[in-house]
């Protein structure tokens, strides 16, 4: 009673001030505003006297109230009933804080709220939400000020809304009254079904996903968007759907062939997601209700995995087990299954990758080298990946046949080998893991290298592998892959040597690295031969490399609008020394021409930075060839301005001529 009749007493502007006060202290209760009403906290009931609240001036409730969200209102409101018929005027009738007290409504699933605000003039199935849009900052073109503040509305569903807040009640009474997505842009309306579908396909919300199915919510929303958001049944059996939930999907009319976006696996089917996260009789489930394992072929850009086709994603499953059970990947094949498809996919280019075309493809055994968890797993981990992947090279599982690998070109493969993919993703260093090596010896021995040995052997020579303290640890497993491919039968040492050394001449090195110079040491220590004709065209090493240097290739084609273009010329003329120092001979005759001829033999049509760095390569193929020849060489002249060799063996006359000035 003192505390209304200080209000009483007190002018309007000090309760302005008072109510400021109490805002500052108010946190989370409501106990300092209901002793400011005039009354305590526990009797809050029926039967409590409200005179105390008629007695309180109108302006005096109002800027208390305005002091307070929205959700804190209405929860003051809800406390009695007289004090509810009191304040719900000011709660609902401007527009705006209808709405507002509507959207708190719909968050705390208050159907008697709903109702008054739905009584007070607000619409049933949209509601409108109130934004506030920043003003540009500084000054626009013209040098007024930025824009005023502007309030753009946003109209939701209802329906929608009680479906994303987990709002089951006011679902339930939206559906009683006969609620739609009427009222909302069709445009609009996609959208927040989309996100609202996309929230509820998540391992925390199937529960209330399958209680909304069976309230009528999935045929409720087929009509206003499409297939793929109205029935996310791969998304839901990713999440871990029950066969329950997944009757009810199929019940509302879901397609078990239709491939469904998710963040993770990309573009997956119902029946490849239930081989991936579930157990056989989920799969039996799908099949039963028409579920294929060979789905018809669709035009869709390469997916990061293709694990749309059941098989891809069953031999992911496989790779990933601790035990050898091949089961479900018989189970593929029985149904007609290739184990050598093909399906698009892009693969991350790893440290050393060479340029590749952009369409690419995944084959089942590439797909299970990829989902190899890790190298370092338990000991039953490791017996199991070795002996699925026996399994599957047993079974045929290859990946296709890549062009005949000419020493020089530029191989646009469009599936990368196994090899490459194992070593692009676990580097050269791993080769020294005994697991891993055991891997590689099944698929080399196996015959799955695919033609692309040379690549392999050109490719790993570079990069920080070396330089200390990667250099030891990589050329150990260099060389462990290296003894393992001259292993096999009908691998020629010389083959090996000649791709290791022209198409290392086709990058853009700085210098010849260390890796380059111990391999190559090395298969001339088992055997290999410089100078032998083992080049598909018949011709040695160093004339295949001066042959290459002739023409541009497409990673140097621009070499001299950048700002590498005197360190590929630098090791260029290093690895020329290279060759020449372990024994290349410059003389050797091919089609009537030797080295130096070879490599000036179009200096005429060349542009000019091409014909600038063939001369500086050329001279130093004469200097070196000067220095290596010092003794059984009789006379060497070499003039570049115009271009002399005169090169005279004393073993057996052999000289070349080329005399001819290029301005």
């Amino acid at each position: 009673m003192r505390l209304r009749e200080c209000f009483l007493a007190t002018p309007s502007s000090a309760l302005t001030k008072l109510t400021v006060v109490l805002r500052q202290d108010y946190s989370i209760s409501l106990r300092p505003l209901l002793i400011l009403a005039g009354f305590m906290a526990e009797p809050l009931c029926e039967t409590m006297c409200f005179g105390i609240i008629e007695t309180l001036p109108l302006e005096v409730f109002q800027n208390i109230v305005s002091y307070l969200d929205i959700g804190d209102e209405a929860r003051l409101y809800s406390t009695c009933s007289r004090l509810h018929i009191y304040g719900v005027p000011f709660l609902l009738e401007p527009f705006t804080r209808n709405q507002r007290a509507m959207l708190w409504a719909l968050r705390h699933d208050d159907v008697a709220l709903f109702q008054c605000c739905v009584q007070a003039g607000a619409p049933l199935s949209v509601v409108t939400v109130f934004k506030t849009k920043k003003p540009e900052p500084g000054v626009n073109k013209t040098g007024e000020t930025g824009r005023p503040r502007v309030r753009s509305p946003k109209r939701l569903s209802t329906l929608a809304l009680s479906v994303r807040r987990q709002s089951l009640r006011i679902f339930e009474h939206l559906r009683a009254c006969g609620v739609s997505f009427e009222g909302v842009a069709p445009a609009a309306l996609q959208t927040q079904l989309r996100a609202l579908m996309k929230r509820l396909v998540s391992p925390g919300r199937l529960g209330t996903l399958q209680a909304l199915a069976e309230c009528g919510f999935l045929s409720c929303i087929e009509a206003y968007t499409d297939r793929d958001t109205a029935w996310p049944l791969s998304r839901a059996i990713v999440a871990g759907a029950s066969e329950a939930l997944v009757r009810l999907f199929l019940q509302a009319g879901a397609d078990v062939n239709a491939a469904h976006e998710h963040r993770r696996f990309g573009s997956i089917a119902p029946l490849s997601a239930s081989i991936l996260t579930s157990d056989a009789s989920m799969n039996q489930l799908l099949v039963h209700h028409g579920a294929a394992y060979e789905p018809s072929t669709l035009h869709f850009r390469p997916a990061t995995r293709p694990t749309r086709h059941p098989l891809f994603a069953a031999v992911r499953r496989l790779a990933q087990s601790q035990v050898h059970d091949t089961s479900i990947l018989e189970d593929c094949l029985s149904h007609g299954c290739c184990l050598n498809r093909t399906e698009p996919r892009v693969w991350d280019r790893g440290f050393n990758w060479d340029w590749r075309p952009r369409q690419q493809f995944s084959t089942p055994l590439l797909e299970f080298l990829d989902a190899i968890p890790s190298m370092t797993g338990t000991a039953a981990q490791k017996q199991a990946t070795l002996q699925n992947l026996a399994f599957l090279v047993e079974r045929g599982a290859r990946t296709p046949a890549a062009p005949d690998d000419v020493p020089g070109t530029l191989i646009q493969a469009t599936t990368p080998s196994c090899l490459e993919l194992l070593i692009d993703r676990w580097q050269l260093e791993a080769l020294n893991n005994d697991h891993f090596f055991a891997i590689v010896t099944i698929l080399v021995e196996a015959g799955c290298m695919d033609g692309a040995m040379g690549r392999i052997m050109r490719r790993y020579c570079r990069g920080v592998r070396n330089r200390d303290p990667f250099f030891a640890a990589a050329w150990c497993g260099w060389r462990r892959l290296v003894d393992l491919f001259l292993a096999q039968p009908g691998v020629d040492p010389s083959a090996l040597l000649l791709h290791l050394l022209v198409d290392s001449g086709t990058k853009e090195m700085a210098a010849v690295e260390r890796l380059l110079v111990a391999a190559v040491d090395h298969l001339l220590a088992r055997g290999a031969d410089i100078n032998a004709s083992a080049s598909p065209l018949g011709s040695s090493a160093l004339h295949m490399l001066c042959t290459v240097y002739q023409h541009p290739t497409p990673d140097t084609m621009w070499w001299h609008r950048s700002p590498y273009q005197e360190p590929v010329v630098e090791h260029r003329r290093d690895l020329l020394r290279l060759m020449m120092s372990r024994g290349a001979d410059p003389l050797l005759r091919f089609h009537g021409r030797n080295a130096p001829t070879e490599l000036v033999q179009y200096l005429n049509v060349a542009d000019p930075s091409t014909r600038a760095w063939i001369k500086k390569v050329g001279r130093t193929l004469c200097e070196v060839a000067s220095v290596v020849f010092d003794g059984p060489v009789a006379k060497c002249n070499v003039r570049f301005g115009g271009i002399l060799f005169l090169m005279v063996h004393k073993t057996g006359r052999r000289e070349t001529k080329y005399d001819e000035t290029y301005e």
